[in-house]
């Protein structure tokens, strides 16, 4: 694994059971609980568990559910269809990605894989509609090749444009030969893409900037271009 890898990877070494809401639906609350996380996080050993907590609002359990080697990630709400969307980070070869999306219903009673799962995509960073409609996310099929957007009303994904360029380290003294590019050492694990760079305009519009970006710095003459979804 990668210095930037072994950065994403938590290293909280003793289980902590306290649940953190991670999105509030119309009748429930979601619950995340790392239960593990590697003190030392290495290539091809377990990055962690988690347990994923549905609650009631009186906070009735109604449904739980445990990684055996991975970790949850909350990604919203989706208010038309009252379902919860739900990550899940895996190591996929030297890469920590976001590899799974499910759909839980608000009842509880069902946990479906989206066609981001059923295809095999992968993600390096996402990022969710404010009604839950949409996950735009920079990935591909077992690649990082560009930007898609998963629609969560019609669960089908299309491709966008080619990705905005990945988060600079600024001064941080590390160096890597490759192009500065997603799914190279200089972001070879999943990210948080700063709001300037993109963000939604409602529910139904992806506003994105690109620029002569380089792994130090974003450049200060941007384009923007939007995307009417």
């Amino acid at each position: 694994m990668t210095v930037l890898a072994a950065l994403v990877l938590a290293t909280v070494s003793s289980p902590s059971l306290t649940g953190n809401h991670c999105a509030v639906g119309a009748h429930t609350t979601l619950d995340i609980e790392v239960l593990e996380r590697p003190k030392f996080p290495m290539h091809d050993q377990s990055i962690g568990r988690d347990r994923l907590v549905l609650r009631s609002l009186d906070g009735k359990s109604l449904f739980a559910k445990e990684t055996d080697d991975g970790q949850w990630r909350c990604l919203g709400f989706d208010q038309a269809k009252h379902r919860y969307l739900i990550g899940f980070h895996s190591e996929v070869g030297v890469w920590l990605v976001l590899s799974s999306i499910v759909y839980l219903a608000e009842d509880g009673k069902e946990l479906a894989a989206s066609a981001f799962s059923r295809k095999s995509f992968l993600a390096l960073t996402t990022l969710t509609s404010p009604r839950g409609r949409y996950v735009a996310f920079v990935g591909g099929i077992h690649v990082a090749d560009g930007l898609y957007v998963l629609d969560t009303a019609t669960d089908a994904i299309r491709r966008l444009d080619r990705p905005p360029a990945p988060p600079p380290l600024g001064d941080d003294d590390f160096s890597c030969p490759d192009r500065f590019e997603w799914g190279s050492c200089w972001a070879d694990g999943y990210a948080t893409l700063e709001t300037d760079i993109w963000h939604f305009e409602g529910d139904d519009t992806l506003v994105v900037t690109r620029g002569k970006d380089s792994a130090r710095r974003r450049a200060k003459k941007r384009t923007v271009h939007r995307y009417k979804l």
